[in-house]
C-alpha cells in the first residue's frame, strides 16, 4: 500500500533455523541431482560433520549476497530520488 511503501517488514525474513533447513535440503537435492549418491552418516559422524560444514559455508555466502542485495537496492533508491526528485516527500 501507499503507506507501507519503502518500509521493510523484517518479520517476513526467514529465521536462521529455516534458512539452515532450506540450505540443507538444497545441498542434499543438489547431490542427488548431480548423480552423486546421497551420503549416509557413518558411525563416527564424518558425513554429518561434512554436511554441517557445507551448510555453514553456503549460509555464509548467502549472507554476503544479502548484504550486496541491500546495498544494490539502497543505491537504486538514492538514484531514483536524484532522478525523480524528493520535493513531495514528507
Amino acid at each position: 500500500t501507499e503507506e507501507e511503501n519503502g518500509v521493510p517488514d523484517y518479520s517476513l525474513f526467514p529465521t536462521e533455523e529455516r534458512q539452515e533447513a532450506f540450505v540443507r535440503s538444497y545441498i542434499r537435492a543438489s547431490k542427488e541431482g548431480s548423480g552423486a549418491a546421497a551420503t549416509v552418516a557413518s558411525s563416527d559422524g564424518d558425513s554429518k560433520d561434512d554436511e554441517d560444514k557445507q551448510v555453514q559455508l553456503l549460509l555464509r555466502e548467502v549472507h554476503a549476497f544479502i548484504l550486496a542485495n541491500h546495498l544494490y537496492w539502497g543505491l537504486w533508491a538514492v538514484n531514483q530520488a536524484a532522478m525523480e526528485g524528493c520535493d513531495d516527500f514528507d
